[in-house]
């Protein structure tokens, strides 16, 4: 009796369900099936066994690959949320929705079930798939299953039990709505200006000291690219015998990129190569025959630096230096009886050290 009562049941529900789905033409239509099973409901009913459960309720095959199907039916089944399992109404829940080759969606249905077993899904999905791919053809099926009637029982045999209730089956709609893949922001330029002092080794008489500023581009996925300024203090070179002598005035702009380059936490590391223009000028002190000179230097410059990130957008940058001069004039001065003598040249391979207090953007 159970099994008479479901089948006039389900009947009814999808003569019910058949009023959302578009009437099709008389010849049959193809479709294909997806169908998924979420984690949690991996024992329940597979795409194969429900394919074949709706070609039985509509007689025929029905279902193809997706490229030869004239509809798509896609579907999944999963375990209720927390908060719907708090519902006895509802513990398993399946979803199906229909579109057209263009891809517009014909229908959807959700059917949710608070028996403890997934199966109890079965015959229902089964149902609703057949009456969305065909209406018709399922109710007909419904009515050739219908059992017939039962005849009465005789006046001396017991009445028998009233057939206990169907599992509450809710079918209800569902609106989907998609929302817009996110776009991940563009990575912005990278500013870095800076100002400090440096220690020159081989570019000028002894150890010269020099003020330094510089200015740091990083554009995004491509090299950093470094503009720095230098100019330093005067540098004694005393000549031979400790009669007067000169001071050594160096100042240099330099352009480097920076190829090798990346950040440890908050500390960015690059190795840049590039070159400087600039002059070094020599004022002879107290010699007897005085004369400024002054010469254009150029040097190839290699440099590693750390920048630091300290508080908000300030940094401290540390730099190591190597320079290497195109050309190597020597300077002279004259002694009293007329001859010259070497006052200063610069070193084939000068080095300094920087350190600077600057701020980055962003």
């Amino acid at each position: 009796m159970r099994l008479r009562y479901d089948a006039v049941a389900l009947t009814l529900l999808s003569l019910g369900l058949a009023n959302g789905v578009e009437a099709q033409d008389a010849t049959p239509r193809t479709s294909s099936l997806s169908w998924v099973r979420m984690p949690g409901a991996e024992s329940c009913i597979s795409g194969r066994d429900l394919a074949r459960a709706v070609e039985a309720r509509l007689g025929r095959g029905v279902f193809v690959s997706a490229a030869q199907a004239e509809v798509a039916v896609e579907g999944r089944i999963e375990q209720a949320s927390e908060g719907a399992r708090a519902s006895p109404s509802s513990r398993w829940r399946a979803s199906v929705t229909m579109s057209d080759a263009s891809g517009a969606v014909l229908g959807r249905r959700e059917i949710a079930s608070a028996e403890a077993s997934c199966h109890a899904l079965d015959a229902p999905l089964a149902l609703v798939l057949a009456v969305m791919i065909d209406p018709d053809a399922s109710a007909r099926t419904e009515q050739q299953a219908a059992p017939a009637q039962v005849e009465p029982a005789r006046a001396s045999m017991p009445a028998p039990a009233p057939a206990p209730a169907p599992p509450r089956v809710i079918v209800r709609e569902r609106v989907v709505v998609r929302e817009a893949p996110s776009r991940t922001p563009p990575e912005p330029w990278r500013v870095d200006a800076e100002a400090g002092v440096a220690l020159l080794l081989g570019a000028v008489p002894g150890a010269g000291v020099g003020a330094l500023v510089s200015a740091t581009l990083e554009p995004p996925g491509f090299w950093q690219l470094v503009a720095d300024g230098l100019i330093t203090l005067p540098s004694r070179a005393d000549v031979r015998g400790g009669v007067g002598g000169a001071d050594v005035w160096l100042a240099l702009g330099g352009l480097s990129l920076c190829p090798v380059y990346g950040r440890v936490s908050r500390v960015g590391l690059a190795a840049c190569a590039g070159v400087q223009v600039g002059t070094v000028r020599v004022e002879p002190v107290d010699l007897a025959a005085p004369a400024d000179q002054e010469q254009l230097l150029v040097n190839l410059a290699a440099r590693a630096l750390a920048r630091w990130r300290i508080a908000g957008p300030l940094v401290v940058r540390a730099a190591v230096l190597l320079a290497v001069p195109f050309v190597r004039d020597e300077f002279t001065y004259r002694q009293g009886d007329g001859t010259e003598r070497p006052l200063f040249r610069m070193s084939p391979l000068a080095g300094g050290l920087e350190l600077a207090l600057g701020v980055q953007v962003p």
